[in-house]
């Protein structure tokens, strides 16, 4: 953490999203607009792509446009998944710390690999903040972080969908939810929706005991997490500018569909949770956070506090070093048996 001596005067702040889309990113937008209306706001677009081109838009101190931001569920700035810090990207990362050198602060709005640039960043002296912004809800040091809450009642909503089809004609609906590194989402969604199984990467897949335990049920529901690997499962080697798995090709849930279907005999359909529930406003839940967020990041920036990431931890706001957004936080095993078995 650095610290340098809190002045009173206008700051201006440099701010970015990046990484997947998820609900929650304008609300933070608008309230550190809302919050920092004394300060000039230079938003740019595309993560640390836009950031390396130099190309943004001038917030300045206009509650108009504070509400309209908060009134779509477009990605207002855009994302972009460059890694500057990647061999080869060298070029981007001198471009990003020229256009740096304008400005008295970043605040970065990201998941792992957003804040995990920022954090280098702050390792080389660049004054930066990190707001955690992942449907994934794998960052550690945070209880949760913008987009999880939405993402997991979006996701409960589709599968109660498929789970209602397949009862009414006595089938096994397997569905496969978003979560890259860990199971948040599948364990919330799973457990919200009463599902019969749930399928994490943390533990270990029991074909056989999830297998018995549908051999006399006409009917059932499955929920995985996308980056559970259950044997048979294809893998893939397509990667993005992060070096992660393409997940949605390998098909985590259609794996597991036929593997029920060949051993039981009941007719198993499958579906993958996309787009469809990234996408959309964000609820109540993430609103207050997004609000409360920006509210403490810009407090942070005003004391001249720099490393940091902002934080929820047992329902206090506080900061914690932006290092940790290195890590992945997995589901313990406590969690697993309390919300399921």
């Amino acid at each position: 953490m650095e610290e340098k001596e809190e002045n009173g005067m206008a700051l201006r702040i440099a701010v970015l999203t990046g990484g997947g889309h998820c609900p929650g990113i304008n609300d933070v937008i608008s309230n550190l607009i809302l919050f920092g209306n004394n300060h000039s706001l230079i938003g740019f677009r595309n993560g640390w792509k836009g950031l390396a081109n130099g190309r943004h838009n001038t917030f300045l101190s206009d509650k108009n446009l504070a509400m309209t931001i908060a009134a779509t569920s477009l990605s207002y700035l855009g994302t972009s998944r460059l890694d500057p810090f990647k061999p080869g990207n060298e070029v981007h990362l001198e471009k990003i710390q020229h256009v740096l050198n304008d400005f008295d602060v970043l605040i970065a709005i990201g998941g792992e690999d957003t804040l995990g640039v920022a954090s280098k960043l702050s390792d080389l002296g660049w004054p930066v903040i990190g707001i955690p912004k992942t449907l994934d809800n794998d960052l550690p040091e945070t209880d949760y972080s913008i987009g999880f809450m939405t993402v997991v009642d979006n996701s409960i909503h589709a599968i109660l969908n498929a789970r209602d089809s397949a009862f009414a004609h006595q089938r096994i609906a397997v569905v496969e939810t978003l979560g890259r590194h860990a199971g948040w989402v599948a364990l919330f969604a799973g457990a919200g929706s009463q599902a019969d199984w749930i399928v994490l990467p943390e533990f270990e897949i029991d074909i056989d005991a999830m297998c018995q335990h549908f051999e006399d049920r006409e009917s059932g529901l499955v929920v995985c997490a996308e980056n559970a690997k259950p044997a048979g499962c294809n893998e893939t080697v397509t990667v993005d500018g992060f070096n992660h798995e393409l997940l949605r090709e390998r098909g985590v849930a259609k794996t597991v569909a036929e593997i029920l279907q060949k051993k039981i005999g009941i007719e198993t359909r499958w579906t993958q949770l996309a787009d469809s529930v990234r996408g959309g406003f964000p609820n109540a839940f993430d609103r207050i956070l997004a609000r409360r967020f920006a509210k403490h990041a810009l407090s942070l920036a005003e004391a001249g506090i720099f490393g940091r990431m902002v934080a929820i931890q047992h329902d206090v706001i506080m900061d914690v070093p932006l290092s940790c957004a290195r890590g992945i936080k997995k589901v313990p095993a406590e969690m697993m048996r309390n919300l399921w078995r």
